[in-house]
Order: C-alpha cells, then sequence, then structure tokens
C-alpha cells in the first residue's frame, strides 16, 4: 500500500482515503470535512470526527466517529 500514494498530494491522499476506510464514510461525507472538523486549533487531530447531518445520506442524524489510532499518523502528516 505504501507505494500507491505518491507525489505531490500523496500526504492529503492517504489522509483521505484512510477517513473513508477507517471511518467506512461515502466519498461525499468525507470531502464535507474541513480542517476545523478534524483538528484543533493547536494543530493535533481530534479525537472524535463529527459531521453535520446535512451531509449524511438520510439526513436523519448526524455522525460522530472517534479517530482510529491507525488514522492519526495519516492525518498529523497531512497538516503537519
Amino acid at each position: 500500500m505504501s507505494g500507491a500514494f505518491r507525489g505531490r498530494f500523496a500526504a492529503r491522499d492517504r489522509a483521505l482515503f484512510g477517513v473513508l476506510y477507517y471511518f467506512g464514510w461515502r466519498i461525499s461525507e468525507a470531502l464535507a470535512l474541513r480542517v476545523r472538523d478534524v483538528f484543533a486549533p493547536s494543530g493535533s487531530a481530534l479525537r472524535y470526527v463529527h459531521l453535520s447531518r446535512r451531509f449524511v445520506k438520510k439526513k436523519t442524524e448526524s455522525r460522530t466517529d472517534e479517530v482510529h489510532a491507525g488514522l492519526r499518523p495519516w492525518l498529523e502528516a497531512w497538516h503537519g
């Protein structure tokens, strides 16, 4: 898998893939995230990520997911 992400946007692409993989989110849900939804003002990844219900498929309730330990390094490498 490490050879799958190369080039200028490798860290960003790896972080996006990690959000899809570890959270099980749809691409539209992952793309709706903003930096402030994932990172604290100090720059570290938050423990939980919240997604407003307007971005969830059925729009009936919001989602809050814990950031998996395997995802955290990918997020911090991108934001770092």
